[in-house]
């Protein structure tokens, strides 16, 4: 299943955007254009994707992350 959505503002392919301390396979995979590095921090409307062509960054990541309810 094939998720990656188009750039809102100009129609690219998005590319994922990755948070966090990478490793070299993740330095490697920016290098390529497969992911983009975030940063370290991840906060309140950190965006999800990103649009390699004209920059836009866009949706939110925080619903990968949920928890579910706690006991």
């Amino acid at each position: 299943m094939n998720d990656q959505p188009s750039c809102p503002k100009c129609g690219t392919a998005a590319t994922p955007i990755m948070y966090g301390q990478p490793a070299a396979s993740a330095l490697e995979q920016a290098e390529r254009g497969e992911i983009v590095l975030g940063g370290a921090a991840l906060g309140q409307g950190s965006p999800r994707w990103a649009c390699q062509s004209c920059g836009t960054q866009f949706g939110d990541i925080r619903p990968l992350f949920s928890s579910g309810p706690t006991n």
